[in-house]
């Protein structure tokens, strides 16, 4: 896997959130949603990898505010370190998005 392709991939203005906030099911990608396959994570974290390239393509958390309310510090380095994009991003556009 190249390098210059995995940072063309991780474009950091590219990061979308989305909160279910009745399912409690809060969703981050790397740029729009793509088909994807994920490993799963204790405290309902599933790391998400695109099908065709197998890069990192978004972090979805079950149960967000029940797993992470007390540890969103915590969840912010996860996804900031997954998708590698800076923390402020994640923990910026998170709190605008629940």
């Amino acid at each position: 896997m190249a390098v210059t392709h995995l940072m063309a991939s991780r474009n950091p203005t590219a990061l979308s959130v989305d909160f279910g906030g009745e399912e409690d099911v809060l969703y981050v990608s790397l740029g729009a949603p793509v088909a994807s396959y994920a490993d799963e994570q204790p405290d309902g974290i599933l790391l998400r990898h695109a099908n065709d390239t197998g890069f990192p393509s978004g972090v979805t958390a079950l149960d967000f505010r029940a797993n992470w309310r007390d540890r969103r510090r915590e969840f912010y380095t996860l996804v900031a370190d997954y998708l590698g994009v800076p923390q402020s991003l994640v923990r910026d556009q998170i709190e605008r998005s629940i």
